[in-house]
């Protein structure tokens, strides 16, 4: 299991990010605010997964 975990942690990392990304996206979509802010929010959260 360590040995898998080592050779694979970038893949966990990314699936761990987009999870919480995709948490984040349904939290903002369900917020009323501006739609602009709200597609630049999930533009940002997409193209910088670690910076979001």
């Amino acid at each position: 299991m360590l040995d898998f975990l080592t050779q694979n942690w970038w893949t966990i990392a990314i699936a761990i990010n987009y999870i919480l990304v995709i948490i984040a996206v349904v939290t903002i979509l369900f917020k009323s605010i501006n739609p602009t802010k709200t597609l630049t929010y999930i533009i940002v959260l997409l193209v910088f997964p670690f910076l979001g």
